[in-house]
């Protein structure tokens, strides 16, 4: 991934993850971080090439997080709505309930 579209996906993933306006979180300190941070290992020598990679490693793993934390809480949105029934449970598997016995004849 390329510099430009892993701090593009980066920043993407923060403002779904914000909670404010497009024009405040471009205002936000996290906004502003990864940004210095990004310029700041933009240009470097032969001798700082070590740190650049290093960043760019920890700004992937990030990602990844962010990525990961969406998606965990969509899924506890899907499956945590309310309390299941047992058959609702048993269906969502793929299974279902046996009959139940009345005793009548």
């Amino acid at each position: 991934m390329t510099n430009r579209a892993l701090l593009r996906s980066l920043l993407k993933e923060l403002r779904k993850c914000s909670s404010a306006p497009q024009q405040q979180f471009t205002q936000s300190p996290f906004y502003k971080y990864i940004l210095s941070q990004f310029r700041r290992f933009d240009t470097t020598t032969e001798q700082q090439c070590s740190p650049k990679h290093e960043s760019m490693q920890v700004a992937e793993t990030y990602l990844t997080l962010l990525k990961a934390v969406a998606r965990h809480r969509q899924l506890v949105n899907t499956y945590k709505c309310r309390e299941k029934t047992a058959s609702e449970a048993a269906k969502l598997v793929g299974l279902s309930l046996p009959a139940t016995y009345s005793g009548e004849k």
